[in-house]
């Protein structure tokens, strides 16, 4: 808020009046001090949102993924995370160049494809092969299918995972859950979706003060289980 200083300036008052012609027009010294906020909060998101675009576009490496830091080798755990991060960024109202996400879903198809390869060469297609790698890959990919559909020569492999994804999901954690639900209704298959978000509700835990949350319960590493509050989003 700038009304002390205003109030207190009256050389920076008169200026502002003068350079800016909306200024005159504000009901009160507040509302043009609100809006003048509002005009610098703009440019610095702004920069920042060009700052971080310009730090991705400057770490990616060649096939248009991402490294766990710069100057290091592929991570696929990072790739995935971003591609997601874009498509939530999407959704949430934010719309961010997606020029860096699409040119990473080559690489996240290929990815798929060659775990699909990997099942088939063991000969353990019928079995679980439901990673929560796997659940992020679907989940990431499921983001863009409007804007890069699914080539003809993956259909058959995303089919293979969408289809261990409802067959196998209930099995994974709650957050890969999560991820599949999304990720399934966006395939177009409302009913398994729909059972893995039931899944995830009916864990949850409501409390007046903390809102909706779920106990971590997994064993820590003195083989105790430790209850953690993972806030629901």
């Amino acid at each position: 808020m700038l009304e002390g200083p205003l109030a207190e300036n009256a050389e920076m008052k008169s200026l502002m009046r003068a350079e800016l012609s909306w200024f005159c027009g504000a009901e009160s010294e507040n509302a043009s001090s609100c809006a003048i906020g509002r005009l610098f909060e703009t440019r610095r998101l702004e920069k920042e949102e060009r700052t971080a675009l310009n730090g991705l576009s400057d770490m990616r490496i060649e096939d248009g993924t991402w490294p766990w830091f710069p100057g290091g080798c592929r991570n696929d755990f990072m790739t995935f995370t971003i591609v997601s991060g874009f498509g939530r960024l999407r959704q949430l109202g934010v719309a961010p160049k997606m020029e860096l996400a699409l040119a990473a879903l080559p690489s996240l198809d290929a990815w798929v494809t060659e775990r699909y390869k990997t099942v088939l060469r063991g000969g353990r297609q019928g079995e679980n092969q439901l990673t929560p790698m796997v659940a992020l890959a679907l989940y990431a990919r499921s983001f863009f299918l409007n804007d890069c559909a699914i080539g003809s020569a993956d259909r058959d492999v995303f089919a293979f995972f969408t289809g261990q994804a409802k067959r196998y999901g209930l099995k994974m954690e709650r957050p890969q859950q999560a991820h599949l639900a999304l990720a399934l209704k966006r395939w177009g298959d409302a009913a398994a979706a729909a059972s893995l978000l039931k899944a995830v509700r009916d864990t949850a835990v409501t409390d007046e003060e903390k809102g909706m949350y779920w106990r971590d319960e997994r064993p820590s590493a003195s083989g105790a289980h430790t209850p953690r509050l993972r806030r629901g989003r």
